[in-house]
């Protein structure tokens, strides 16, 4: 295990309303990852209601998978639909790679599709999806160490509207997601989300990815220590943040995808800012 203190700028803005809902679906959560050479990447975007197709894009390399693709065992790449803790929709869209290699490192497009039709939404932000990646909540396969090229789309099946192929439905969000592919002898860390958005009194979940299990994470907050957790540890460590409008904080760690979170009980104005 490397002696690996974490730093990656995590930005969370608050919100004093209740977002706005809408039949439109959008992505309220996503994941990047830093992972090494030759090792597995495991890559997520949320979504706000039920999706019924996904895909992954990278357009400069040309190479894009969908969730309607028929995977094997040979198949280095997967996307696959699925849950987040405690949904009892399909809102997840994963992107499992059992082999990265530098050819997947950069930008990738999640895009997801909605219901044509218009549903009730609920809003997703309170949630903690990041024990979603601990093989539970996807499928993941054997093989090859080189992408797999452009395929051909397929009709959504799903669609129960009468003119909702991909291509004439606009319920559908897309998120920038990123990979970063290190050598076997570096070491990165990465923010799962630039920009952190959560209503006043919601729980909020922030979250640092690393490519190697971690021995010890610091959280701050502009230049205050607030908590610190071992790597290996089995429990949360929840500490009362400073001042008179104190609010409740505990860190968290995953070992399947090796992650730092930070964890607020219920979302106050003092909270909103960069944290490291």
């Amino acid at each position: 295990m490397r002696n690996l203190t974490l730093s990656s700028l995590l930005f969370l803005f608050l919100h004093l309303t209740s977002l706005s809902l809408s039949a439109q679906i959008s992505v309220v959560k996503y994941w990047s990852a830093v992972v090494t050479d030759a090792k597995d990447a495991k890559l997520a975007c949320k979504a706000s209601s039920p999706i019924q197709r996904c895909s992954w894009t990278n357009g400069r390399k040309r190479m894009e998978f969908d969730s309607e693709m028929t995977y094997g065992r040979r198949d280095n790449e997967v996307v696959s639909v699925g849950r987040s803790g405690g949904s009892r929709e399909d809102n997840m869209c994963f992107f499992t790679i059992d082999s990265v290699s530098k050819d997947h490192s950069g930008d990738w497009t999640c895009t997801v599709q909605g219901d044509c039709e218009d549903e009730e939404l609920t809003d997703d932000y309170d949630d903690d999806d990041d024990n979603s990646f601990d093989g539970k909540k996807k499928r993941s396969v054997k093989g090859t160490n080189h992408p797999k090229r452009l395929k051909r789309q397929t009709r959504n099946r799903k669609c129960k509207s009468d003119d909702c192929d991909k291509q004439n439905c606009d319920n559908n969000a897309v998120q920038t997601v990123k990979i970063e592919v290190v050598d076997e002898d570096e070491i990165g860390a990465m923010g799962a989300q630039d920009l952190y958005y959560a209503n006043m009194g919601n729980e909020v979940s922030l979250t640092v990815r690393t490519n190697e299990q971690f021995t010890n994470c610091k959280i701050r907050k502009g230049r205050d220590d607030i908590v610190e957790i071992d790597g290996d540890s089995r429990r949360d460590e929840c500490v009362d943040m400073p001042g008179r409008r104190a609010g409740r904080v505990c860190a968290d760690v995953t070992k399947g995808v090796p992650s730092c979170i930070l964890k607020i009980d219920s979302m106050t104005a003092n909270m909103e800012g960069v944290w490291t």
